[in-house]
């Protein structure tokens, strides 16, 4: 499901050319706790890809000398600072050879921005991986993941801090926009590498049929326009399905919020997809307003594309 964008300012960086390997999933990691989920999820995304993984730490230069004073260059930056960066991708890397042991996996260190570095290496990545990052007691999405969802060139994954048992059921909102339509794709992909169940979710709020707004469910007007959306995500569906036969296709139609209505359906689910019009990339503009409230209220991993993804 799609939706329209706001405008924030679009993280700037430039990031050494063979930081990354082409087509690897990246995952960034920061040695707090929730890099044990986010590298595992990682790890499993790029086996089942048949990709590499490439552990991404960026080194932050908000470090003032003085107030007002410029920024510590990495290579004054005190030895045991570079030491703990070593060792949490160290901690990373282990992580991930114990979860996909023939995984190739590759590891860097930059500084500068942490959405900035991880929005430029999307340019050539499969899929960017990064932890929520919220506060506790308030959403877990922070404001590094949403920057990162918002201007990825790549599809954008942000995980919670747990991870609950895998259910075997994925979620994808749809509307018939190109945005829905790369978010159906890669949630069918998805689906048919993890063995999982796919559900189509389509939200409505204001129908009229025959000049009279449709209120009363089990009604002949209900009914058409319950006909109506369900067509059209069969017809999304249409030449979709055909790549991906084995993986069983649920149908949703919800009357309510767009948001809302995705994230009840997503409860318990291994993934939520969403299509988003922002445009990715440093444009300026940024995660649509559907994308922003679902990654701000979820508590599942949810998965953000762009158009032509």
């Amino acid at each position: 499901m799609a939706d329209e964008s706001t405008r924030e300012p679009a993280p700037e960086v430039t990031v050494p050319a063979d930081s990354a390997p082409d087509g690897a999933v990246i995952v960034g990691v920061d040695g707090q706790e929730h890099d044990s989920t986010v590298v595992t999820w990682a790890a499993d995304e790029a086996a089942s890809l048949g990709r590499p993984l490439h552990l991404q730490e960026v080194v932050d230069l908000g470090i003032s000398l003085m107030a007002g004073e410029g920024y510590l260059p990495m290579t004054s930056l005190p030895a045991d600072t570079l030491e703990g960066e070593a060792s949490t991708l160290a901690r990373a890397a282990q992580v991930a050879r114990a979860r996909q042991p023939e995984l190739a996996v590759t590891a860097s260190s930059v500084p500068g921005s942490v959405a900035g570095v991880l929005v430029e290496l999307s340019r050539s990545a499969t899929a960017i991986v990064v932890g929520g990052g919220g506060e506790p007691s308030r959403p877990f999405v922070g404001s590094t993941a949403l920057s990162v969802a918002a201007h990825a060139q790549c599809p954008a994954v942000v995980l919670p801090d747990q991870l609950t048992g895998a259910s075997g059921r994925v979620v994808v909102g749809v509307d018939g926009s190109k945005q829905s339509g790369a978010a159906v794709d890669y949630a069918l992909s998805y689906a048919a590498r993890h063995g999982a169940t796919l559900r189509c979710v389509v939200a409505w709020s204001v129908e009229v049929v025959d000049g009279a707004v449709v209120t009363e469910p089990g009604t002949p007007e209900w009914d058409a326009v319950e006909t109506k959306h369900r067509a059209l995500v069969e017809r999304v569906l249409a030449d979709r399905r055909t790549a991906f036969p084995d993986v069983p296709v649920e149908i949703e139609i919800r009357r309510g919020k767009a948001a809302t209505a995705l994230l009840e359906a997503a409860q318990g689910a291994d993934l939520l997809v969403v299509g988003s019009r922002g445009r990715g990339g440093f444009t300026g503009m940024l995660l649509g307003s559907v994308s922003k409230r679902v990654l701000e209220g979820s508590t599942m991993p949810v998965a953000v594309l762009h158009k032509g993804e």
